[in-house]
């Protein structure tokens, strides 16, 4: 897995972590709160993978249910932008 710094993550970004790619990136456990504290730091959308998963911004967390963690395995974090 090639791994980014964070800081040059564009403004307004969406990313798409498992939990072991965000702890990667990040240097933090994906906690939720964590999670809270990256997606306002950095002004980024972040989906968070799991057995439940999490999309967050600085300004809202809405939990999805019904996740699948077989689709939470991969070798890269996913990243748009709003051109």
């Amino acid at each position: 897995m090639q791994v980014i710094s964070p800081e040059i993550l564009p403004p307004a970004a969406i990313i798409t972590p498992h939990h072991l790619e965000f702890k990667t990136l990040f240097n933090l456990e994906p906690t939720l709160e964590n999670t809270q504290i990256v997606a306002q730091k950095f002004n980024l959308t972040i989906l968070l993978k799991g057995e439940k998963d999490y999309v967050l911004n600085k300004m809202e967390t809405v939990q999805i249910d019904g996740g699948n963690v077989g689709m939470t395995k991969g070798e890269q974090v996913m990243c748009w932008q709003d051109w």
